[in-house]
């Protein structure tokens, strides 16, 4: 560890290659492995991990029994909540909250001041953008699209490869097929199955090849 750390409980193990802010809170149970970066003011809760080359930047907090996968980003200023799984590879951006026991597929990425509700989850390689809300038990699968600013209802599944456009709203219980391209703006009502598509692409990158944030660049300085 690169410093001493004076607010990590003796409960707590720390690989002797990670570096923790000394202004960091780390609870008793927490597990980080080689080579983490835990930045100021950071909370983990108790019995969490952090698995190897992840990174937590300064002012996140992380819930009880959660774990931040190999090499994931979270963002600052983030909140993981009790139970919650990011995967490897992820990346949360500044001012993501992930939602009780919610799950982050690998390598996907959630960008600025999304929200993820409770329970949801998304699968590999999602893209969910900047102030999107995915709603409480939704599931988002594979390389699939969530556009700037879109709302996900309860219990909505949006299966691999759709694109939700920016602004679109899902209601409750409904379903976007493969592939499908939901339009900007568009509202999909509660319970409809959407199989066709609906329009060109909207809401963000091609699914399979989205451009990673660059912690540097997005991370280096706090929001104005």
């Amino acid at each position: 560890m690169s410093a001493q750390v004076s607010n990590v409980h003796s409960l707590a193990t720390i690989h002797p290659t990670a570096t923790v802010d000394p202004s960091a809170r780390v609870s008793a149970g927490v597990l980080i492995g080689h080579g983490v970066t835990i930045g100021a003011h950071v909370r983990i809760g108790q019995d969490t991990i952090v698995r190897p080359g992840a990174t937590v930047h300064e002012h996140a907090q992380v819930g009880r029994e959660a774990e931040i996968g190999a090499r994931a980003i979270v963002g600052p200023e983030a909140e993981v909540r009790m139970q919650v799984r990011v995967r490897e590879d992820a990346q949360l951006g500044i001012g993501v909250i992930v939602g009780k026991r919610a799950r982050v597929g690998p390598g996907s990425r959630i960008e600025d001041d999304a929200i993820m509700a409770a329970r949801a989850g998304i699968w590999n390689g999602v893209v969910v953008g900047r102030g999107a809300t995915i709603g409480p038990r939704a599931v988002v699968g594979s390389e699939a699209v969530i556009g700037p600013n879109a709302k996900i209802g309860v219990l909505v599944r949006v299966e691999s490869l759709a694109v939700v456009g920016e602004g679109a709203r899902i209601g409750r219980k409904a379903v976007i097929g493969e592939g499908v391209r939901i339009e900007k703006g568009a509202v999909v009502r509660n319970g409809e199955l959407v199989k066709a598509r609906t329009g060109p692409r909207a809401g963000g990158p091609p699914p399979n090849s989205p451009e990673p944030i660059r912690t540097q660049e997005a991370f280096g300085r706090r929001r104005s």
